[in-house]
């Protein structure tokens, strides 16, 4: 850093633009030391995001741990992949896939931003922001469901710097990522984004390129829709997926429903944008000063990269477009092009020079601060609600609870509280009960059972407290647990 702190003495003895050429040789000379930097930075947003993680006991509700309808999930997700790895995903320890999801994740991004062309250390503040941004944290809940479509898409990488065939990849990652985690085949142009730069491709070239790269990136995607239909044919006898009630989707019938459509498709990803932009904590004066800055010196450079714009301004609105004809509710954790695109399109600004570089990862870490906040405020309400009521079991029952034959879950907390709102839920408590060791879970919410009749003046075998009551366990014949909730 002495070189560059030098620079900054030329202040009181010379013009600013020899004082600028000091400071920008200088920081060329230490490169080394802000990459450092950069990779120290991006460490500790990732680590304040995740913090959580010990705490963490329970993932996602349907995560294939404690998933016991496969074939359901199989024709609503259509993740046919996913299906045929179900015993190897469900093997290894969700807390272990946590951890495996978040490093590949980065790496995966770090690869896409080097790809681009980005340098070492803003690469490193790439891999960070998008690793900890909303889509990225709320799928970490399913973190085996996710893994398969980071891995094929960090081999992908490896193979397309090989020299693999841009048509080629794009067919093998449709049929693959169609068969896993859909949303990520969005990403897939990204991989040849370098090739679209002005100092490799111009002129007319360029976006007879970029044609061609669309063309097999919608064939990919279509080749991969049909041969996931015709694998949930094969495996379970319907071609097709059958969409669940919850996403509420809204089949294109005639032109009518077709405006209708594209109009919801449209305000779906806007509100998309915003709350991404929301959860990045940036203030929207600033960014816009930042932003036309930028703009106002490297216009004349950004014009020579608008196929590159051109094709990230695609990816960002590809999966809203490829969900055009069923409308579906999109989640925040299916939002992964969005970010990947715009977080990359700040990175690409950085090639434009030294200042431009320093600039861009002063946003980027800025953008970071606010994702990493936001991401542990939802893994800690995650704790705080879930993880409560996994604890509060833990703490009732008198041995493991592998060794009863079944764990039933009876009454209703009456609060609009986070942990209500989970014990009420019962595919949350399912998830709950087989995190916990239990063999076979029943709900008596929705009716009596076999397993949940409690016999005339059995006794309590113990008691916890929770918000407004106390959870009661009834040990049944030694082999059956009742777990019910009661106000008094």
């Amino acid at each position: 850093m002495v070189t560059y702190l030098k620079g900054i003495t030329g202040m009181v003895s010379g013009s600013w633009p020899a004082l600028r050429t000091r400071l920008l040789k200088g920081w060329m000379l230490e490169r080394g030391c802000f990459n450092s930097a950069a990779a120290l930075l991006s460490v500790l947003l990732v680590v304040s995001a995740y913090s959580s993680f010990p705490n963490i006991h329970v993932f996602g509700h349907d995560e294939v741990h404690y998933n016991t309808y496969y074939k359901l999930k199989l024709l609503q997700d259509a993740r046919w992949l996913n299906y045929l790895l179900r015993d190897l995903l469900a093997g290894v320890d969700a807390s272990a896939w946590f951890l495996v999801y978040i490093v590949s994740h980065l790496l995966l991004m770090y690869r896409l931003a080097r790809i681009a062309g980005v340098s070492v250390a803003v690469s490193f503040l790439v891999a960070a922001v998008v690793t900890v941004s909303p889509p990225v944290v709320e799928q970490g809940l399913w973190p085996a469901t996710a893994f398969p479509a980071i891995a094929i898409l960090i081999v992908a990488g490896t193979f397309v710097q090989k020299g693999l065939a841009p048509w080629l990849t794009y067919l093998v990652l449709g049929v693959l990522l169609f068969g896993t985690m859909q949303n990520y085949y969005f990403l897939a142009p990204l991989l040849f984004l370098r090739q679209l730069f002005p100092e490799n491709c111009s002129g007319k070239v360029v976006w007879r390129t970029v044609a061609r790269h669309i063309g097999w990136w919608v064939l990919g995607a279509l080749v991969g829709t049909l041969a996931m239909s015709f694998a949930l044919l094969f495996l379970a006898g319907n071609f097709g997926p059958e969409i669940g009630e919850w996403r509420q989707p809204h089949p294109v019938k005639d032109l009518a429903t077709l405006l209708q459509n594209l109009i919801y498709v449209s305000n779906s990803w806007w509100s998309s944008v915003l709350a991404i932009y929301a959860a990045s904590k940036v203030n929207g004066m600033i960014l816009m000063l930042f932003l036309g800055g930028l703009l106002a010196v490297s216009f004349g450079s950004l014009r020579a990269y608008t196929p590159v714009l051109f094709m990230l301004a695609m990816v960002a609105f590809s999966f809203h477009a490829f969900s055009l004809p069923l409308s579906p509710i999109i989640l925040m954790r299916s939002l992964i092009a969005i970010v990947v695109a715009g977080v990359l399109l700040l990175a690409l600004v950085s090639r434009l020079g030294a200042l431009a570089s320093m600039l861009v990862s002063l946003l980027l870490f800025s953008v970071g601060l606010g994702f990493q906040a936001e991401g542990r405020f939802f893994l800690n309400k995650q704790v705080e609600s879930v993880g409560f009521i996994y604890e509060k079991l833990e703490q009732l029952l008198p041995a493991p609870a592998a060794n009863y034959s079944s764990i039933s879950i009876d009454g209703r907390m009456q609060s609009r509280s986070p942990v209500a709102s989970a014990f009420n839920n019962g595919y949350l408590m399912a998830s709950v009960v087989k995190a916990i060791g239990g063999r076979s879970y029943l709900d008596c919410r929705g009716g009596s059972g076999d397993g949940c009749s409690v016999p005339e003046g059995a006794r309590v075998d113990s008691s916890v407290s929770v918000e407004a009551g106390r959870l009661d366990l009834y040990v049944l014949d030694n082999k059956r647990v009742i777990v019910r909730f009661s106000s008094e």
